[in-house]
């Protein structure tokens, strides 16, 4: 299965994301770097209104690929 399936799985969680506007949460963040301003929703999920996100997957010989999807009416 795979690779494929992983895609897939990251699809799923953008249209999660999309359909319930909750933001999962980046895990493990524990030290901002203070030169690099990110807008992270640290160790727990945030309800966020969401418009797009984007999905990618990184494979073994430049199979990589990248989905933006956007929200319907």
């Amino acid at each position: 299965m795979g690779r494929p399936f992983f895609f897939a799985a990251g699809v799923a969680a953008a249209l999660f994301t999309l359909g319930e506007q909750f933001i999962p949460p980046t895990l493990n963040y524990e030290t901002p770097d203070p030169e690099c301003e990110l807008d992270v929703t640290p160790n727990k999920g945030a309800q966020k209104k969401v418009e797009h996100v984007l999905c990618n997957t990184l494979a073994f010989g430049s199979k990589n690929s990248a989905l933006v999807l956007r929200r319907g009416q």
